[in-house]
């Protein structure tokens, strides 16, 4: 939260004050209720009537309610998006609005873009910590629930504006703010600035003369004070008789303890070279005033030229009388921006090779087995799946009874065994083989062959082949579908499955010359498919 003096941003609050907040916060108003008039009233005042109010009032005056600005550019912009993102958050909300009311052109025309763009920035800020602070509470967040939350804070002077760094930015705080932060060179002001002992208000007091470490705690008590005047009162009878106190010296005390902390937070501050800054008088009173050794002597000496004593040491320094600068005429000066960039949409990191689509043709249907009889209402994801598992797990070196009982575990799995029997499950492998050992004789088999394959665009393609043949000439991967269709459907359905054999096809080209086949086999309508 910062206001600009020179080259330098001190602290500040009056976000909602400025311009560019201003128009967002209409803007949010419009997101939230296209028929404030009053909202589209301030976009009008502030975008295109900006030196003309009377033409302004006019306008208002002609068409009153919410239709005197609702063809306004910005206006309806921000209505078309509310009523396209019904769903939007907070922060989906926020930036729609900033990109309809092209908020960060304005900036530019406006002059000092670099604060307005903070302040952009800052909203965003407040917005988030909304946002987080529902999260903790547990409560909904919401566009209108954002405005009361800025109005309230803006009520309570704690809508701060963000601060603009850069290269040779300066950072102005108080010195309790400062604690634990460092700089190259700090500049300390305001040292001849003191505050007197205030033994009112929640005070602890103890005899910190006989501390004990066996009991710490002894002699110490909370004490309460009540000032029945004014805080800028000082000077009354009850003010005399606080001054007269015996606590005051205590009071007195830790007040100085407390001041000389503060001193050295200052003071450690900087880096390379710390600086004192004030009218030479405060050099010996004030803050500095403080440091004096157990005799009571003052610890410095005031500055001349080039040399102080310091604790008894003498100590080079450099003095240097400041006078006010001429006033600076400033001038209004457009800022210079990046270009506007539209949403990139980037490749995928990983891609299944079924979410793959691409072009094929079909070279051939072959009826190989008869149509698995099915009952009504299969859940046909999870058939495929106990499909899949057993021709993964079949093993032709088992007897018939040890096949049968591994499908009927399989199909008791996946929760399927109402609606296919063992034996036509056993039946479908069976023609497969059949129909493989005819067509590629003497074939090498590889079952759930994984491929990993990355593409030209960078996408890396993962996944597992059903099965694999391999012959001296050539590969074959047959990839099984659970699609129960007709033979015009089965011709249909398998240009969906295009891109899926191709990028197999893909993968495989990368480790072997050998030319490839690619097929689909439908167990249950009992078919094969040749694609290229």
């Amino acid at each position: 939260s910062h206001e600009r003096i020179g080259d330098v941003w001190l602290p500040r609050t009056g976000l909602l004050s400025t311009p560019e907040i201003m128009a967002v916060m209409a803007g949010l108003r419009l997101w939230v209720d296209a028929r404030d008039s009053l909202a589209a009233a301030e976009l009008a005042r502030l975008f295109h009537f900006p030196e003309t109010p009377d033409q302004w009032l006019e306008t208002l005056l002609k068409n009153p309610g919410n239709q005197a600005f609702a063809d306004l550019t910005e206006v309806t912009a921000i209505i078309s998006q509310s009523q396209s993102n019904p769903a939007a958050g907070i922060e989906q909300s926020l930036d729609l609005v900033c990109r309809s009311l092209d908020i960060r052109k304005w900036c530019l025309a406006w002059g000092d873009a670099a604060e307005r763009f903070a302040n952009l920035d800052s909203l965003k800020a407040h917005a988030q910590n909304y946002i987080n602070a529902c999260f903790e509470e547990g409560i909904g967040c919401t566009p209108a629930g954002l405005i009361a939350h800025l109005h309230d804070l803006n009520a309570n002077n704690e809508d701060s504006r963000a601060p603009v760094t850069g290269e040779n930015a300066v950072n102005i705080l108080t010195w309790h703010a400062c604690k634990g932060l460092e700089w190259p060179i700090t500049i300390l002001s305001q040292i001849g600035k003191t505050f007197d002992p205030n033994p009112l208000g929640v005070q602890v007091i103890n005899n910190w003369q006989t501390f004990s470490l066996d009991n710490p705690l002894a002699d110490r008590l909370l004490r309460f004070w009540i000032s029945p005047y004014h805080e800028r009162t000082k000077h009354s009878t009850f003010h005399d008789r606080l001054q007269a106190h015996p606590s005051m010296e205590e009071t007195a005390r830790q007040h100085n303890r407390q001041e000389l902390r503060l001193l050295y937070v200052g003071w450690t501050r900087a880096r390379d070279r710390l600086i004192l800054a004030g009218r030479e008088k405060e050099f010996s009173s004030g803050i500095l005033a403080m440091l004096v050794d157990d005799q009571n002597k003052w610890l410095l000496s005031a500055p001349n030229t080039n040399k102080a004593t310091w604790a008894g040491k003498k100590t080079d320094i450099h003095t240097r009388t400041l006078a006010p600068a001429d006033p600076e005429i400033r001038k209004i000066e457009p800022g210079k921006d990046y270009p506007a960039v539209n949403p990139i949409d980037h490749p995928p990191a990983r891609l299944s090779p079924s979410a793959i689509t691409g072009e094929g043709q079909i070279l051939s249907l072959e009826k190989i087995g008869e149509r698995l009889p099915l009952a009504n209402n299969v859940d046909m994801t999870a058939l495929g799946e106990a499909i899949h598992t057993f021709y993964a797990a079949d093993n032709p070196g088992l007897d018939k009874k040890a096949r049968q009982q591994l499908a009927t575990d399989i199909l008791n799995r996946w929760q399927v065994s109402a609606y296919l029997k063992p034996e036509h499950l056993l039946q479908s492998a069976d023609a497969l083989k059949a129909w493989i050992n005819r067509t590629y004789p003497n074939a090498t088999w590889k079952k759930e062959v994984p491929i990993l394959h990355r593409q030209d665009n960078g996408t890396l393609v993962s996944g597992f082949i059903d099965l694999l043949l391999e012959t001296p000439d050539q590969l074959i991967i047959i990839d099984h579908k659970a699609f129960p269709g007709n033979q015009a459907e089965l011709k249909k359905r398998s240009e969906e499955y295009f891109g899926q054999l191709a990028a197999y096809e893909n993968c495989l080209k990368e480790t072997s010359a050998k030319p490839v086949v690619k097929i689909l086999h439908y167990p249950v309508a009992g078919f094969v498919v040749r694609a290229d």
